[in-house]
């Protein structure tokens, strides 16, 4: 059962779908209309609404965040209040006055914002969220960020962030505590009452897949298809797309012991199923040179809901983070329920890819965590993506390097690639070119040229093979001009809007 808010009531939800979206739900079941469906893809942000939960880190006690109700899964609304945009008026009439829409609705009629109005609802949803996480205006690159994965093709932006500063103009509605005393309420019946479509616990899981693995449930098991689901912002698109369906989805979005993050002092740890805008600050605070290929994975609907343990179980060869967990030699920790007991194992993340979408990971196992060293003194982290698009687009190279250097000379040194191949890949020719050599100009174009003679890469519709090359072995050569070693004042960064 899964119990959350749809707006202001309270719903107990027990689907015999399993893969049932919040959009499919809200507009099929409900008949609220408001929240559209566009791309069916998480690229288009129409279907935008907010999930509300408990967070401690915000001054409300509340977090409210932007998610593409099209990818996410209803398990996704257990123990949170799900907001739409039929809700966030002042005042709920057959005809609105001004006065009565939301300061962001009405910024957004006295900035023209909206023309045919399709994707206004997902626009209104995400400068929603921002507006209620900031109680001043946060500035214009806050608005593009939270703004990132909605489109527009009629009114085009500028009146639409014209609109996101002056909704902070009107006064702001009075906030009380009740909806976070209705969540603390409700966290305790969710808690009150496990169940296994949303386990609570790390055994509850495992032991769940055990039981579903032994001899006696061998027939059982064979009749049905399970399948374990986090964020689903990518197992999502199986359904929407591909018209797929599972028997079962487990949803382990919840599990206490994989949305831990853990600051360590030589290492971080970070939970699988803890998405990407909660470990981010944390990573980038140590590996801030990497921040630009984030902020182009997905849109920040997206961050907001899909986790690194995901990316890393789904085998996606071009998954962008996995380049730079090899060039940094993380490694993963897996659980699985072994004779009544959990146990772990730690795996290089090198070992972990062993072919198209498949990985070393046992039937009755998940993944725990990942830990990530940080950096060394004289270190140096490279991190580069090239897509057809900017923002939220797949890649067609995806380039990860961090060296060592001692007295100008490269001690240690690894690159990756995504992109490339079935799988992501560690070059060591790369760092057999480097080490025990001059931080240099020549030393990187040696490196670029054995790059070019080592890979192989796949030709497909996104790019060629000779671009891939070329453009692997450019991105390498850019990474000399900014290091650190380099005297030029040279800077090359991607231009946003």
């Amino acid at each position: 059962m899964i119990h959350f808010f749809l707006n202001q009531q309270r719903q107990s939800l027990c689907s015999d779908a399993p893969h049932l979206s919040i959009l499919e739900w809200l507009r099929t079941n409900k008949e609220l209309l408001g929240t559209k469906e566009g791309c069916a893809s998480g690229d288009c942000g129409a279907c935008t609404v907010v999930l509300v939960a408990l967070d401690d880190d915000h001054a409300s006690g509340l977090n409210y965040c932007a998610v593409n109700a099209c990818v996410t899964p209803v398990t996704a609304l257990q123990g949170k209040q799900l907001l739409t945009v039929e809700h966030i008026a002042l005042a709920a009439k057959p005809q609105l006055a001004l006065d009565d829409l939301h300061p962001v609705q009405r910024a957004m009629v006295a900035c023209h914002g909206s023309q045919c109005g399709f994707c206004t609802p997902g626009f209104i949803m995400s400068l929603y969220a921002l507006y209620m996480n900031h109680i001043s205006y946060p500035g214009r690159q806050a608005v593009i960020e939270a703004l990132g994965g909605n489109l527009c093709r009629c009114t085009g932006y500028q009146p639409i962030l014209n609109a996101a500063e002056q909704a902070y103009d009107y006064p702001r509605p009075a906030v009380t505590d009740s909806l976070r005393e209705q969540l603390e309420a409700l966290q305790q019946t969710v808690s009150a009452e496990p169940d296994p479509q949303v386990p609570q616990q790390l055994a509850d899981l495992l032991a769940y897949d055990a039981m579903a693995t032994t001899a006696e449930s061998a027939e059982q098991s064979s009749q049905q298809s399970i399948k374990w689901i986090a964020g689903g912002t990518d197992l999502s698109l199986e359904f929407t797309q591909q018209l797929k369906s599972y028997d079962r989805l487990v949803d382990i979005s919840q599990v206490a012991e994989l949305n831990q993050l853990i600051d360590r002092d030589t290492e971080i740890e970070i939970g699988a199923a803890l998405s990407y805008s909660k470990f981010l600050p944390l990573l980038l605070s140590y590996y801030p040179s990497v921040s630009e290929v984030f902020e182009r994975l997905g849109s920040l609907q997206v961050r907001n809901q899909a986790s690194l343990g995901g990316s890393l179980a789904n085998a996606s060869p071009i998954g962008d983070p996995a380049p730079l967990l090899l060039a940094l030699k993380a490694k993963l920790r897996l659980s699985r329920w072994h004779d009544g007991a959990i146990v772990e194992r730690e795996v290089a993340i090198a070992d972990f890819f062993t072919g198209y979408r498949q990985t070393v990971l046992q039937p009755n196992e998940v993944i725990r965590s990942i830990i990530i060293a940080k950096p060394e003194p004289h270190s140096e982290t490279f991190f580069y993506k090239i897509s057809k698009r900017i923002e939220d687009d797949i890649s067609a190279v995806c380039l990860a390097l961090h060296i060592k250097l001692q007295d100008n000379q490269v001690v240690a040194a690894c690159c990756a690639l995504g992109g490339m191949a079935a799988t992501p890949i560690v070059l060591d020719v790369v760092a057999d070119a480097l080490v025990g050599k001059p931080c240099s100009e020549q030393s990187f174009a040696a490196a670029a040229e054995a790059l070019l003679a080592a890979v192989n890469p796949i030709d497909d519709v996104r790019a060629t093979a000779s671009y891939r090359k070329a453009v692997a072995a450019n991105l390498l050569r850019r990474a000399w001009y900014e290091s650190n070693a380099c005297q030029q004042d040279i800077v090359v960064r991607v231009q946003h809007a």
